[in-house]
């Protein structure tokens, strides 16, 4: 993987394909440094922020990942089905 050495957050090693995160665009070898603007250290607190997302009122999330030493944002909103076709 061609990771930044000083680069902080939570590596990405495998997506399942039912997982939520496939909807993101997220990828292996992507590095999340943030979720909703908050530095993340673990993945255990990835999941925990997204869930949190999730049970707020607009259920929309920012993601900062790092990708082959490049930044990329990823915004979505949590409503939408993992087809991606919105609940309504």
């Amino acid at each position: 993987m061609e990771i930044p050495p000083n680069l902080n957050g939570v590596i990405v090693l495998s997506i399942d394909d039912d997982s939520a995160f496939v909807g993101f665009g997220i990828r292996p070898g992507d590095v999340i440094q943030s979720v909703n603007q908050r530095p993340m250290n673990s993945p255990a607190e990835a999941i925990a922020t997204i869930r949190q997302a999730l049970a707020s009122e607009h259920k929309n999330v920012l993601i900062l990942i790092n990708r082959r030493g490049t930044n990329h944002y990823l915004a979505t909103s949590l409503e939408q089905k993992r087809n991606g076709h919105d609940d309504g």
